[in-house]
């Protein structure tokens, strides 16, 4: 489970089986108020996750035959790099989306983080 997603689940009152299987038994999936799991508690979430991909990209410069892998990989996320006055790629990503969509990111992101280790591991 990503970003200990687990949390999320259970403000949507379904577990991980239920939202691959049938995400229609939760009343909550609409809800915005997402962002104190995501950013205000002590674990701050979706930091942790920009710091880890961030590690991802760093880990893959320093991969020998990685190079283009590590140019492209950034964009499999939606990253960019802020400027010095923008928010941060978390701060963009999540804040006021509706439950459902955040779980869907979440599962986005794991599956490109599994093709970027199959890839690699097929170096």
């Amino acid at each position: 489970m990503l970003m200990n997603q687990k949390q999320l689940f259970t403000k949507a009152e379904i577990t991980e089986e239920q939202w691959n299987t049938n995400p229609d038994k939760s009343n909550y999936l609409d809800s915005r108020d997402n962002e104190k799991i995501l950013f205000r508690e002590k674990s701050r979430l979706a930091y942790r996750l920009e710091a880890a991909l961030k590690g991802l990209f760093a880990e893959l410069e320093k991969t020998p035959g990685c190079e283009k892998l590590s140019s492209m990989s950034p964009s499999f996320f939606g990253y960019k790099e802020p400027g010095k006055d923008e928010s941060s790629w978390a701060e963009e990503v999540f804040p006021g989306q509706l439950l459902v969509w955040v779980l869907i990111d979440l599962d986005a992101i794991k599956l490109n983080v599994i093709l970027i280790k199959r890839e690699v591991s097929a170096l």
